[in-house]
């Protein structure tokens, strides 16, 4: 929330902030830098290339004129380097230039569309400075579009357009519409802190138009050492598209054409004291995520790629230790249709793990680290910053590395690789109620000595 008393954060924030958001928010033509192919609406005219209708001044195009708007809805056309002066630090606001015409139509409770950034519900309005700062929220597809039809088949997602966003503070839970956030330049590692683990998020698009995520996790105490994430995928790219009519969604397609990559977990931990503990909940939000504009037929699409984690660890002396690693690969079609009120997720999905049994060394007592982490998650639908909704894939990681002591003298590696589709919050209408399901569940167990069910998992 904004309020006259930040005005001096925010003067600062425009100064500091302005260049990094217009660095992230995005192209201006139907297919933006984030995207390339075919993008565009089944009828009516293609979206204004950045030549005309005002490209050369700077100036988005206005999105297609076939789309019949919902009600409340204000499109601000952006003109770079003028139209956004600065953002807010939660993540739902953003300080806009108060002279522009379509600015100045917003009020409280309507839809701002703005072009090339994204969409979101005005919440709140300041007066700060001369220009206006906005505090949005989630919208729905029903609450930008009355009427449309929209294709996004052949669209290849440039990774390397992608922007870090960063939070402060992200709420515990599954699913989330609103996660508030910073803002930061792409190529940056960003220091965070989730629980009690010091993180280090690292994004680095590769020049094929794939990209490099890592996940550097480091206890802030009870634990000498770090559990590092590094998962590395090929370039992505999206088919499908949807059509709303009289304000309800008919269907709703997202086919991932081939979603691949590697991903390799190590761990190296040693406690510092005894019955040494840490706990991650479930479906915690990382709060860092990689955005890419995806501009459809001139309505501001993002794909985003986030991660969820839980950790259990446990060692039960002081000095205990515990080194090893997991390392798979994963690929294949991934596709969510949503058609006559009902949601399906499949694809013909690959994943291969590889016996990584002899890095495992350590003991001192029983060690043990569970970790579950869906990493990528990847968004697509409407958003500015770090607020927003759409349906999603997640690629779910999950390592278990145990040693128990006499008699079992045990060493055991488990490695799951789990995927699902879901809804965050209700961007396809309030009547889909289905928010999340596995459609690949493959696990692996290599454990000795071979035989014993203590150790084993059997």
């Amino acid at each position: 929330m904004i309020s006259c008393t930040g005005r001096r954060v925010w003067s600062l924030l425009a100064i500091l902030s302005v260049s990094v958001v217009l660095a992230g928010c995005g192209g201006s033509s139907g297919t933006s830098s984030g995207a390339r192919g075919k993008a565009g609406s089944s009828g009516g005219p293609t979206t204004t290339s950045p030549g005309s209708k005002g490209g050369g001044s700077g100036a988005d195009p206005l999105p297609d004129a076939s789309i019949k708007w919902a009600d409340d809805v204000v499109v601000v056309r952006r003109t770079k380097g003028k139209t956004i002066k600065g953002k807010g630090n939660d993540g739902s606001s953003i300080l806009l230039d108060g002279t522009n015409p379509d600015v100045k139509k917003l009020k409280v409770g309507s839809v701002m569309l703005l072009t090339g950034v994204g969409a979101g519900r005005v919440k709140q309005l300041d007066k700060v400075n001369g220009n206006v700062a906005v505090t949005f929220g989630p919208v729905e597809l029903t609450d930008v579009v009355r009427d449309g039809d929209l294709k996004w088949d052949d669209t290849a997602i440039d990774l390397s357009t992608g922007i870090v966003n960063v939070s402060r503070d992200m709420p515990e839970v599954s699913g989330a519409a609103v996660e508030p956030a910073g803002f930061r330049l792409r190529g940056d590692d960003v220091k965070v802190k989730i629980g009690d683990f010091d993180t280090k998020f690292g994004w680095t698009p590769a020049d094929n138009g794939g990209g490099d995520l890592q996940v550097v996790l480091t206890p802030s105490d009870q634990f000498a050492g770090s559990i590092t994430m590094d998962v590395n995928f090929k370039p992505i790219e999206i088919g499908g598209g949807t059509r709303v009519q009289a304000g309800k969604v008919d269907f709703f397609d997202l086919d991932f054409k081939n979603l691949q990559g590697t991903a390799k977990i190590t761990t190296e931990l040693q406690s510092l004291q005894q019955t040494a503990a840490l706990h991650i909940p479930p479906f915690f939000k990382v709060p860092v995520s990689v955005a890419i504009p995806v501009p459809i037929a001139g309505i501001p699409f993002t794909l985003t790629i986030g991660a969820t984690l839980q950790i259990d660890m446990s060692f039960s002396n002081s000095g205990g230790s515990l080194k090893g690693e997991a390392s798979f690969d994963f690929g294949g079609p991934t596709k969510f249709a949503y058609r006559g009120g009902s949601v399906s997720v499949g694809g013909t999905r690959t994943a291969n793990a590889e016996d990584t049994l002899k890095s495992l060394v350590g003991g001192g007592g029983t060690v043990g680290l569970n970790l579950t982490a869906e990493l990528p998650k990847i968004a697509f639908g409407l958003k500015i910053l770090q607020t927003g909704a759409g349906v999603f894939v997640s690629n779910g990681m999950v390592n278990s590395l145990t040693i128990l002591p006499a008699p079992v003298l045990c060493h055991r590696i488990q490695v799951a690789s789990v995927v699902s589709g879901g809804i965050d919050a209700q961007f396809l209408g309030a009547d889909v109620t289905f928010t999340r399901k596995a459609f690949l569940d493959k696990r692996w167990t290599f454990a000795y000595p071979k035989g014993d069910k203590r150790c084993d998992g059997d």
